[in-house]
């Protein structure tokens, strides 16, 4: 794109300064834009407008959409909106890493995302174990920059082998000064955890977390926040004490994602004033 086109683009945009997104309990909440990608392409200003409409003021993303990264900087400090996440897969980051940490850095986000940790089959203890050292590493770059690593996860971590919940043995192995663990509401009831229960034992672990339903009834399908069976009132008291300050809402797997993160946001922010 070139900057007499975004400039237009840009100019047809209003000023965002200052315009309270604070849901309930003081939190603010963010949306994962990765189902929107299709929309991003075709407009990514007017979508990021209707995401502020909405009331998101945090956003997680890993491309700028044909925009110059100093063009979608302004965009966004315009429209109020702050990049907290984004990243990429752990083989993609351990072979770059110095690239993907100054993209995070020169963004402005908090936490560098890291994806696709174990393969899809359960990892063996000594795989984990090789797996932590490598995120330590990686997660001592990030913190030299200012930035926190923060690992996503799927149900394979929440299940035990040899006797070892992995999700616990990589908390024991990773540093928690380095590395920290980015908590799927859904992923981790799919895997037959309690995420109540993971952030209240390692508090300061699970700086952030992604927002998920699970349908009810043996399902376990996912589902919009306040449709399914996890308590996130009683989720958000957990991690207020345990530290936790980032919310993303995740719309992957619904078939409707821009209404699911309309009733998402009116649901969690339903006790705000």
């Amino acid at each position: 794109m070139n900057r007499r086109h975004f400039l237009v683009k840009l100019a047809a945009l209003p000023l965002m300064w200052g315009l309270p997104g604070r849901p309930g309990g003081g939190r603010t909440l963010g949306v994962d834009l990765g189902s929107f990608h299709a929309e991003m392409e075709q407009d990514y200003g007017s979508f990021l407008r209707r995401i502020v409409d909405i009331g998101y003021r945090e956003i997680e993303l890993e491309t700028h959409y044909g925009a110059s990264r100093f063009q979608f900087r302004y965009l966004l400090k315009r429209l109020g909106l702050t990049p907290v996440a984004g990243g990429a897969p752990l083989q993609e980051l351990i072979a770059r890493p110095d690239e993907w940490i100054e993209q995070a850095s020169f963004m402005g986000k908090s936490f560098l995302t890291c994806a696709d940790v174990f393969p899809a089959d359960l990892p063996h203890p000594e795989e984990v174990r090789r797996t932590a050292d490598r995120l330590n590493e990686l997660g001592r770059l990030c913190r030299s920059a200012g930035l926190r690593l923060a690992v996503r996860h799927t149900a394979t971590e929440f299940r035990p082998v040899d006797g070892l919940c992995i999700m616990d043995l990589l908390l024991r192995e990773t540093d928690p000064a380095d590395v920290g663990i980015a908590l799927d509401t859904y992923w981790a009831v799919r895997g037959g955890g309690d995420p109540l229960d993971f952030i209240a034992r390692y508090p300061g672990r699970f700086p952030m977390a992604y927002l998920r339903d699970v349908e009810g009834a043996a399902r376990l399908g996912v589902a919009v926040p306040g449709e399914g069976t996890i308590a996130f009132d009683e989720l958000f008291a957990v991690a207020d004490r345990a530290g936790m300050r980032c919310f993303i809402v995740q719309p992957e797997g619904l078939p409707r994602p821009l209404d699911a993160i309309t009733q998402a946001h009116d649901f969690l922010t339903r006790d705000s004033t």
